[in-house]
């Protein structure tokens, strides 16, 4: 098994993108049950209850999806995202491999 952000095989050509973002280092917090005090009543708990308090807080996640995607038909999809402050390269393949949703480092935009 590989850590948990490290470069997937698949992103080879957004390697320098996926270093950047993973390389981000947590800030010492932890959860507390008073984090989620202004989420709306579901999320706030389902996170308490997800979350074990104490945690310590994370600042990027990689994202493994796997399922069935419809392009006409239904086909095979698998994907890895990372997530990080700054932005998130998202790597996709459908079809068995014979198709790809590709894309390399996209910011978040202000609102």
């Amino acid at each position: 098994m590989s850590e948990p952000l490290s470069v997937p095989r698949a992103a080879r050509h957004v390697r320098g993108q996926w270093k950047s973002l993973a390389n981000v280092h947590g800030t010492g917090q932890r959860f507390h049950a008073t984090l989620a005090e202004d989420l709306p009543l579901v999320a706030r708990r389902w996170i308490v209850r997800a979350v074990v308090e104490n945690t310590p807080l994370a600042r990027a996640v990689r994202l493994e999806m796997r399922g069935q995607i419809r392009l006409r038909d239904w086909r095979p999809f698998t994907a890895t995202q990372l997530i990080a402050p700054g932005g998130r390269v998202y790597l996709g393949r459908y079809g068995e491999g014979r198709g790809s949703a590709d894309y390399g480092l996209r910011p978040f935009h202000q609102r």
